[in-house]
Order: structure tokens, then C-alpha cells, then sequence
């Protein structure tokens, strides 16, 4: 796939945050590995509650 938006990031990163998606599809659905979208939700990490994490089973590791 063709280098994506950073619109598109931000709406990928949301349906992610909002369990409509899992970061392994996102990946899949987008041509890119795991770790790339795992990377762009990085940043986010910092600012969200870590009882917010605690209810994500797919970012318990960080």
C-alpha cells in the first residue's frame, strides 16, 4: 500500500483506542507490520490513564 495520510493514521489509531480494531488488523488491512502501528500509537500511551490501559488487553505490556 501507498504511504498513508496522517488523516488516516489518526482515524486508524481511533478505531484501535476504540476496540473497533485490533492493531494486528489495522496492520494487516493497511500492508504494514505490527510493530509500525504499534509505534504510532506510542506517543499516545503518555497521555492516557493507565486504568484506560488496564482495560486494553492488547497494551497490558507497556
Amino acid at each position: 500500500m501507498d504511504k498513508i495520510s496522517p488523516e488516516e493514521k489518526i482515524q486508524w489509531m481511533k478505531k484501535i483506542l476504540q476496540k473497533k480494531e485490533s492493531i494486528s488488523s489495522v496492520a494487516s488491512k493497511i500492508g504494514v507490520y505490527y510493530t509500525t502501528v504499534d509505534k504510532w500509537l506510542t506517543p499516545l500511551y503518555n497521555f492516557i490513564d493507565d486504568s484506560y490501559f488496564a482495560k486494553m488487553p492488547a497494551l497490558r505490556h507497556l
